[in-house]
């Protein structure tokens, strides 16, 4: 049976196992650690990170009309010698509501904080993210180039698991020119993203993990052929100025099955084109 299998640069992508945990934490609200209780997963946690920064962002929103509401009061006392009052109640609770509403944000960091903590504290990998606001290009380089590396590493683990139970076919933009004469420029984009040497050193171990880049296994070294072109660069199609990063992939032991891995071309359209494989399955 012949399969014919068109990718538009989407990754096979994988739901991140379920990861039930006990946490702990100190300084938190009372409604946190009851939200803690029923959290079981990673997406969870993040989905609780989410909501809490939205929270406190509509606090800081209501403090800041409460303030301006103030503000309003102390222009009148300056006009005047005496407010009505009237007027005079309402300052009285709008600097009430402005104590109830200082508190409620003081909790809310508290608990962004603890969250924080409890996530540092169950992917220490990803620590690191968490200190970029505010830093320098370098560090986020450094940051963005870590993160990749262990994306890399777990997309690995997970297809070497998938092709332990069957036939692994993975496709999409793997954002990674493997080989120099997989974009028409190699000489002035080694500092690049998708060419630097630690995606290059990654995509690699993918492959020596027991897969095939299917375009190199039917046209060899061929040069010139690619399937990204910057659109912001309106010559780059023109010109094929172009990176090849978007690949079909097959388990090893599918390898001699495949019969056609090409391009699909897109005319005067820059960015992605489709990719196209035909294997005998």
């Amino acid at each position: 049976m012949k399969k014919y299998l068109l990718s538009l640069a989407v990754l096979v992508m994988f739901a991140t196992p379920a990861h039930a945990f006990t946490a702990t934490c100190t300084n938190c609200s009372n409604m946190l650690v009851q939200m803690l209780d029923r959290v079981t997963n990673v997406e969870q946690l993040t989905s609780m990170i989410k909501q809490y920064q939205e929270a406190v962002e509509q606090t800081r929103q209501q403090i800041n009309m409460v303030r301006q509401n103030i503000e309003q009061y102390e222009n009148m006392l300056q006009n005047t010698a005496k407010l009505p009052a009237n007027l005079v109640n309402e300052l009285k609770n709008s600097l009430t509501r402005l104590a109830n509403l200082s508190s409620t944000l003081r909790t809310q960091r508290g608990d962004i904080v603890a969250l924080g903590e409890i996530f540092n504290n169950l992917f220490p990998e990803q620590a690191l993210f968490g200190t970029l606001a505010g830093a320098g290009p370098e560090q986020v380089e450094e940051a963005n180039v870590r993160y990749r590396q262990e994306w890399d590493k777990c997309y690995r683990a997970y297809l070497e698991e998938l092709d332990k139970k069957k036939p692994v076919l993975a496709s999409g933009d793997f954002n990674a020119a493997y080989q120099e004469i997989d974009l028409k420029h190699p000489e002035n984009n080694h500092h690049s993203a998708g060419f630097t040497d630690e995606e290059r050193a990654g995509f690699g171990q993918l492959l020596a993990a027991g897969f095939t880049d299917t375009f190199r296994q039917i046209h060899g070294q061929v040069e010139g052929v690619y399937s990204w072109w910057a659109q912001r660069v309106r010559t780059a199609k023109a010109n094929n100025s172009g990176w090849r990063i978007d690949y079909w992939l097959v388990s090893n032991r599918l390898a001699d099955q495949v019969e056609k891995s090409e391009m699909i071309e897109t005319g005067e359209r820059a960015d992605h084109c489709p990719i196209l494989l035909e294997i005998k399955l």
